[in-house]
């Protein structure tokens, strides 16, 4: 968390701003400014920033070091820039070390899309519940590789986590299969992933970063210095993220099913020719985890705003005492 003394970003989401050495290129008081950052952070051509970039991890990372140190602009903006895209989708912003592929949110499209096209083209309780629980391990992963690093967690959290979250995404869409299968409708079988999904993904976050309930997050100032803990802000942040995650899932699951089903009642012949229906099925839901994604992590800043007079009170006279009104905090991914 860190302290803010001034006035909020000025700018506009027409144009890029000037390059300010971690500062953000879009206006993150607007919710479409937030979007087109968070469209650079999952770009999956920054899986390879090397050829499909022009801009290794390396190279960018010396070059922002660089720029640190210099009173002068050593590139120019939009060189910048793309350097500070690199390193935010590559790098976790507090330990600084580089995040799995598979578990970067610039990863989470490509590698999990596979996932979801076998979550909706399961067909009875064994094969629902195999692809719930190969989503489920994939997203306790990117949960503990882009959540806040500020408590201390641990492999057997992870591991807690892991547990309950598969076991309720089996049980919820097992139970669902059941349901939809006692009331013959064909048609809402397409929406047991959603539901199991969502309600995994509440308990997904709740117990990944439940940690940072019981001793907080850490919280710095404007020149990064730190204050200390907040379990207030802990809250906030992993309220904002669960409710991001619970958001995802409906363009894939829910928009993808209806726009599917529409392709099949104008084209029938599509159930019987899963050599065309299987890849047009891939392409609707690349398309639609390409969309939601983006639009799911916007709906709340990546770094968290408190007004002080809303945190601890040891917290808040720390930071009153540096004439701060408003506090920061990574929110977590």
């Amino acid at each position: 968390v860190s302290c803010g003394c001034g006035k909020g970003q000025a700018g506009s989401m027409s144009a890029p701003r000037p390059f300010t050495l971690g500062g953000d290129e879009f206006d993150q008081s607007s919710y479409w400014g937030r979007v087109r950052k968070f469209l650079t952070v999952v770009d999956p051509r920054t899986l390879f920033p090397g050829p499909l970039l022009g801009m290794p991890l390396d190279q960018a990372q010396a070059m922002l070091a660089k720029q640190r140190v210099s009173p002068t602009a050593v590139a120019d903006d939009e060189t910048l820039w793309r350097a500070q895209r690199v390193v935010n989708s590559t790098v976790h912003p507090q330990t600084e070390e580089a995040i799995p592929m598979p578990f970067r949110m610039s990863g989470f499209v490509p590698f999990g899309t596979p996932i979801v096209v076998g979550m909706l083209l399961a067909q009875g309780p064994a094969q629902n519940a195999f692809w719930q629980w190969l989503n489920q391990s994939h997203n306790a992963a990117v949960n503990y590789c882009n959540g806040n690093k500020g408590a201390d967690d641990s492999w057997q959290d992870a591991g807690l986590s892991f547990a309950v979250a598969t076991t309720s995404a089996v049980g919820v869409s097992v139970g669902m299969d059941r349901v939809v299968q006692q009331l013959k409708a064909p048609v809402a079988r397409r929406f047991v992933p959603f539901v199991a999904v969502a309600s995994a993904n509440l308990l997904n976050i709740s117990m990944m970063r439940r940690r940072e309930l019981e001793d907080g997050i850490a919280v710095v100032d404007d020149a990064g210095e730190a204050i200390g803990r907040s379990v207030v802000a802990a809250k906030k942040a992993i309220t904002e993220t669960a409710i991001s995650r619970v958001v995802l899932p409906i363009p894939i699951l829910v928009l993808s099913p209806l726009i599917m089903l529409g392709f099949e009642r104008a084209f029938p012949s599509l159930l019987s020719r899963p050599k065309i229906r299987i890849p047009l099925q891939a392409s609707i839901v690349t398309s639609t985890f390409l969309l939601g994604l983006p639009l799911s992590l916007a709906l709340f800043r990546d770094r968290g705003v408190l007004p002080t007079d809303a945190i601890e009170p040891q917290l808040r006279a720390a930071a009153d005492a540096r004439g701060c009104e408003t506090v920061y905090f990574n929110k977590g991914l």
